[in-house]
């Protein structure tokens, strides 16, 4: 505790700072932090009701379905399944089967469903690239912060606590005098650190 004389000026230099530093944390907060969130929660809303752009949809989808990939797994293993249950199917055909009963309930139904599989890879194809051309549907809220990350405000986050350090530092030092027994006397070390260091 460091108490000294301060004259009339230094006070009203120091409540001046305290008025701008107020104002750097209301900028920071409501016109910087307040807006951009603002501006991002109305894209995000906007995103969320109107039909995705095609570049949106290439940036969350880049690569297209392909039969050899990943993609149709579960598909490719019922299908070599299904290929191995024909082959075993054909092979054990009847040589004679009047009325094609056999094959018309043994074999043609495992066809059908090898057929139907194939045609469920090709849909998915045709409409990952119909949807790369023209998307017809809005963008999910976990799509739209994949694409459009909240801010983080670093710089004003960082801003605004320093503002808030050298105010609440100011502040003390407006609180710690007068005394009666120290007419005009207030602790001068707590101004260290701040723009109105003596």
């Amino acid at each position: 505790m460091n108490m000294q004389t301060v004259d009339g000026n230094k006070l009203i230099e120091v409540k001046n700072r305290i008025k701008a530093l107020q104002e750097i944390i209301r900028y920071n907060q409501n016109d910087k932090i307040g807006y951009s969130l603002s501006q991002h929660s109305a894209r995000m809303h906007g995103a969320l009701r109107d039909i995705m752009k095609p570049a949106e949809f290439l940036l969350l989808f880049p690569n297209a379905p392909a039969d050899a990939d990943a993609d149709f797994v579960p598909e490719n293993t019922e299908i070599a399944a299904k290929q191995t249950t024909l082959a075993a199917a054909i092979a054990a055909q009847p040589a004679n089967d009047p009325g094609n009963n056999y094959r018309n309930y043994t074999v043609i139904p495992i066809q059908n469903r090898i057929a139907e599989l194939q045609r469920q890879k090709q849909f998915s194809i045709d409409t990952y690239n119909r949807q790369k051309l023209k998307p017809d549907r809005p963008l999910t809220e976990t799509e739209f912060l994949q694409l459009y990350p909240t801010p983080t405000f670093t710089a004003e986050n960082a801003a605004i606590a320093a503002a808030q350090t050298e105010c609440n530092k100011l502040d003390a030092f407006l609180k710690s005098g007068p005394y009666p027994q120290y007419p005009a006397a207030y602790d001068v070390d707590l101004l260290a650190g701040t723009a109105s260091y003596p």
